[in-house]
């Protein structure tokens, strides 16, 4: 079986380093930019497996990048993890409504976002 590409986007080079790292280590294949305009059209060209995003970021940020993936009918349902520092409730319940499947909060462990990938990839039986 081919591996999973989880697409990954945050305006940190730190966080994206840090993530690519980790989905490398589980048996990810990723695809890393800081700019949602450039995930767009990474998606369109096909091959992807999840959406891994930060909310804030510049130019088009996590929920207006959200929102325009699902917009795309054959998107619908593709997995959108969203990993953010942001407390506020109304921030996930937004980023939920705009149409993430999960929010996680940071600072995240590893494991758990290897988890919730697997489990939103219905990958877990494979771990």
């Amino acid at each position: 079986m081919n591996p999973q590409t989880i697409l990954v986007v945050d305006d940190s080079k730190l966080v994206l380093g840090f993530h690519e790292r980790i989905l490398k280590m589980a048996g990810f294949e990723t695809r890393t930019t800081s700019h949602a305009e450039k995930a767009l059209e990474w998606l369109l060209d096909g091959g992807i497996s999840a959406v891994m995003t930060d909310i804030n970021m510049p130019g088009l940020d996590g929920k207006e990048f959200i929102k325009k993936i699902r917009q795309h009918p054959e998107f619908a349902d593709i997995p959108i993890l969203v990993i953010s520092t942001e407390r506020s409730d109304k921030t996930r319940i937004d980023s939920l409504a705009a149409g993430a499947n999960l929010f996680l909060r940071k600072p995240i462990e590893p494991e758990e976002i290897i988890k919730s990938l697997r489990i939103l990839l219905n990958l877990e039986g494979d771990a």
